[in-house]
């Protein structure tokens, strides 16, 4: 049987985890976003339609 203490450890491991997927989540969404805008400026001076 699992004792207390153990899961309460291995919850920590988790959310721990969880924190740094949704920093990495918020990371990439923020380089996606920068990307479109770039590709849109590059749309622009290339003459393309956005």
């Amino acid at each position: 049987e699992v004792s207390n203490s153990e899961l309460k450890q291995a919850n920590e491991k988790l959310t721990a985890k969880a924190e740094s997927l949704a920093q990495i989540n918020s990371k990439t969404m923020l380089t996606s976003l920068q990307n479109t805008r770039e590709i849109d400026a590059i749309k622009e001076q290339i003459g393309g339609a956005k």
